[in-house]
This record gives structure tokens, sequence and C-alpha cells, in this order.
């Protein structure tokens, strides 16, 4: 496994040149609508591409080996993915960190926020757990789990784990 890429503000561009994929214009793969091939850089990208773009810059993005590539239906991890970092960034945290990495039995994607002195994720919304219901949905479809779960520092942390060879997505 690599090192992380270090930290960096998410007011990045990722280029055709980088291996990225434009919004909105993610791949077919073998006629099944959404199912891909992607990098955790261009999961990560689309992800952030919903968050606008004056608050981006309270976002920092860790990838560890960011080549590494799964065959998902791309569209659907990145706005789950999207859903949990635009919830860290409305709950008023000051700095949140989406974060990538491989490990032995899949692909995890966390996004870490910090919340608000003595609040826990049920109390800083009526509508918290709704708000996690999509996305929850979203990544059982991928056959991957979501957790959420409270850091003794004081952070959120929900993070996503993709399977290795787990269900490839949504097929139409």
């Amino acid at each position: 496994m690599h090192a992380p890429d270090s930290p960096t503000p998410c007011a990045f561009s990722l280029g055709p040149d980088q291996g990225s994929v434009a919004p909105n214009t993610f791949p077919t793969r073998n006629g099944i609508r959404g199912t891909n091939r992607l990098s955790i850089r261009d999961i990560a990208h689309g992800a952030l591409r919903g968050v606008d773009e004056r608050k981006r810059e309270r976002i920092w993005v860790a990838l560890e080996e960011p080549g590494h590539r799964l065959d998902v239906d791309g569209e659907l991890l990145s706005r789950s993915i999207g859903q949990l970092v635009e919830r860290a960034v409305e709950s008023g945290s000051p700095e949140i960190l989406l974060r990538a990495h491989v490990e032995s039995n899949g692909t995890l994607f966390a996004v870490v926020s910090r919340v608000s002195s003595g609040r826990r994720l049920h109390e800083s919304s009526e509508d918290a757990a709704s708000s996690l219901t999509r996305p929850i949905e979203c990544v059982a479809l991928l056959g991957g789990e979501l957790t959420v779960q409270h850091t003794e520092a004081g952070h959120l942390r929900a993070s996503i784990l993709i399977p290795h060879g787990g269900r490839a997505g949504a097929r139409s």
C-alpha cells in the first residue's frame, strides 16, 4: 500500500490528463447502466462536484492509492459520498476530511468532521436519521456498508466500505 497523498484542499482540478471523469459523464460498461471501472480519485472528484465552490475550501482530500480502480456504479457511489460530505458541510464543521484507502476487505471512503461540543448526530437535527436513509440504501445496492461513529476526539466519522468483488451496482 502506498503512503497517502498529503491532504490537500479540495479546490483541486482533475483534468482528463489525470484520468478523471468530467461531471455527469460516468461511462457505462458492458451495457450495464452506471457500472464502470473508476479510480478512487474519480469517485472522490464526483462526490465533491455538487458542493458549492465557496464551501470546498473547508474540505480536505486524502487519497491512498488514488489510481486503485473499482467496478462500481460510480454515479451512485459518488452521490452517496457526496451526501455525507454535504451533511458535514451543513453541520458547520470548520474542516472536513474525505479520505479513501484500500483495506484488506474492500475500499473505504470516510468523511470525518468535527461535531459541535457535546452534540451527537441524533441531536444535530430532528431529521438526521432520515438524512442518512438515502445514502444507506444506495450503499446497500452497491453491496457495501455505511457506518457512523463518534470518536473520542469529538469527530464524526461516516464510512462507506465497498467490498472487493462486491456487486457492481444498479442494473437496467
